[in-house]
């Protein structure tokens, strides 16, 4: 699950992080401050093929939708991305990278629902692999929109969700946006629990219109969280991840 994710880094960081590309903005290079809330149906940043960065809604309408709708469809499971109708498609031939500096997750004790902020434990950035549609209004308008694809947690993702976004390695990235759908289909997997870190954020992020650094401060908010052993049991019973939803 990725419902809130963080960017910092600002336009250019963005091409040289794709450089391998020779990534080219669609249209003139925007100019954004970090982003520390990013949340559905905003506009985001994706590289997608062959060499395009290129701003669009998060929460992908399909491109046979009647209307945009009021339920956006910000995540894709990995499991069925392949068959169900509304990915399928872009899954086979419009697949693309999203960059983020880290996003939430949520806690749940008792009755609180404490904000987690996961990022790489190297402090990189982090790039998830997404699906994009385009979609025309009744008046002609194209929107383009993407959604994140998932699949299920890792053992330290699992402390929080049973589901976690697909991060990618950078040598997985031109798999995953110039392979074919059985290439692309590979790397939907978690990524390895020790490239991560997660520690308390602010609760101020519930709130969509709160933004700013001290979202993710861990001094203010709370000490970076351990991965907890797995038992023997759950480590023969694949690393003790959750049901899939």
């Amino acid at each position: 699950m990725c419902g809130r994710y963080a960017l910092i880094l600002p336009p250019e960081a963005i091409r040289q992080l794709f450089r391998f590309f020779g990534p080219v903005w669609n249209g003139a290079t925007p100019n954004w401050p970090a982003r520390y809330n990013v949340a559905p149906t905003q506009d985001v940043p994706v590289l997608r093929a062959p060499n395009e960065l290129v701003s669009i809604r998060w929460g992908l309408v399909p491109s046979w939708s009647k209307e945009i709708g009021t339920a956006p469809l910000i995540n894709a499971r990995g499991e069925s991305v392949a068959e169900k109708p509304s990915f399928r498609q872009s899954f086979k031939s419009r697949r693309c990278l999203v960059p983020a500096d880290g996003f939430y997750e949520w806690r749940i004790e008792g009755k609180l629902k404490i904000p987690m902020f996961i990022r790489m434990r190297t402090k990189e950035p982090l790039v998830f692999g997404g699906i994009w549609d385009r979609w025309t209004a009744p008046d002609g308008k194209a929107v383009d929109s993407m959604s994140i694809v998932t699949t299920g947690a890792n053992r330290l993702i699992g402390q929080l969700h049973d589901r976690m976004p697909v991060i990618l390695g950078q040598d997985d990235w031109e798999g995953w946006i110039k392979g074919t759908p059985e290439t692309a289909q590979t790397l939907i997997r978690p990524c390895p629990d020790d490239w991560l870190e997660y520690f308390t954020a602010s609760r101020r992020v519930n709130a969509v219109g709160n933004d700013g650094p001290d979202l993710i401060d861990p001094a203010a908010h709370g000490p970076l969280e351990q991965p907890k052993r797995a038992s023997k049991a759950k480590a023969r019973d694949g690393g003790g991840q959750g049901s899939l939803f």
